[in-house]
């Protein structure tokens, strides 16, 4: 997935009357991801239009409080890169 395509919605039901909703903007630059962090920058900008979109199309309230988690993957130790 690149920058400029749709991001990708799955909903995730949950025992109770809410649910789960995940949003995968696809693979991030770096510095993208740092922004994001201290809530500026493009993807932070698309963070809040797909929320946006969300709410319009009524997946979730609009009343509802955001959440976002940046979650990077950890290399393996002793390794360069996840490689090897």
């Amino acid at each position: 997935m690149t920058n400029k395509e749709t991001p990708s919605t799955q909903s995730v039901p949950q025992t109770d009357d809410q649910a789960l909703v995940i949003v995968d903007l696809g693979k991030q630059k770096r510095k993208n991801v740092r922004r994001l962090r201290k809530g500026q920058g493009k993807l932070f900008d698309r963070v809040k239009e797909t929320i946006s979109r969300l709410q319009s199309e009524g997946v979730i309230r609009a009343n509802s409080q955001p959440l976002v988690l940046v979650v990077r993957e950890r290399f393996k130790s002793g390794t360069w890169m996840g490689l090897g």
